[in-house]
């Protein structure tokens, strides 16, 4: 099956999930991305993952995951996994490691693998928006990324992109702005999970929060030039 031919088939499964029209999460969708692409036989991982229950493995360097264990150095053979999904995990990676993740995921995927990536935009007025009204972007250096660096680091890291949009809105900048305020309170021994997630079944070029990017493996990588993208 070419590039083009799995790309069609990616397309066809936004627009099935769009269709339904039912709101998706972040998780439903790029759990509905895992199940509906295209992948060799074999199981996936879950990079990353927090409390999340996404992947036959879960890798978290802390909890209580299946596997301890760092993106920037991943702990499985070579060509161990079809699928691996990196959600909300390379804007918090020291910056200018994000080669070496890629890198590192790129190497447990078997042939044809699948990588789904989300990571929060920084793209036009609203992706500038999101960035500075993250407190955390001020706190702690939290990364939002533009289309172009996602694309480039992809490529760069020997993937083929077949699909990268642009999904959530303004709730999740809601979320940003209160989500130091849960930890205080979780620390005083309060629990307080607001939940304010946007709609992720539409494509929203303009306005979305988050970069969602589907990317296959190819057998050789690219040489791409160096760049300062951000």
């Amino acid at each position: 099956m070419t590039h083009y031919e799995q790309r069609g088939l990616t397309q066809a499964a936004d627009r099935l999930i769009n269709q339904r029209r039912r709101h998706l999460t972040r998780l439903s969708l790029i759990k509905e991305y895992a199940e509906t692409s295209t992948t060799p036989p074999g199981v996936s991982v879950n990079i990353g993952c927090k409390a999340t229950t996404l992947g036959d493995v879960k890798l978290d360097i802390a909890g209580q995951p299946d596997v301890k264990g760092s993106v920037l150095s991943l702990p499985f053979r070579p060509g161990t996994f079809s699928v691996a999904i990196f959600s909300e995990v390379l804007e918090h990676l020291p910056r200018g490691t994000e080669p070496r993740a890629i890198k590192e995921i790129y190497g447990v995927l078997g042939d044809s693998g699948v990588l789904i990536l989300s990571t929060p935009s920084s793209d036009g007025a609203w992706g500038k928006l999101y960035s500075l009204s993250d407190p955390a972007f001020w706190l702690i250096g939290h990364r939002h990324y533009s289309g172009a660096r996602i694309r480039h680091l992809l490529r760069a890291g020997g993937f083929f992109v077949e699909s990268l949009t642009r999904r959530g809105g303004t709730r999740e900048l809601v979320f940003s702005v209160i989500t130091p305020l849960a930890y205080a309170l979780k620390k005083l021994g309060a629990s307080w999970n607001p939940h304010l997630e946007s709609d992720y079944s539409l494509d929203r070029p303009g306005k979305g929060y988050t970069l969602i990017a589907l990317a296959r493996k190819q057998r050789y990588r690219e040489e791409a030039p160096s760049s300062s993208l951000r």
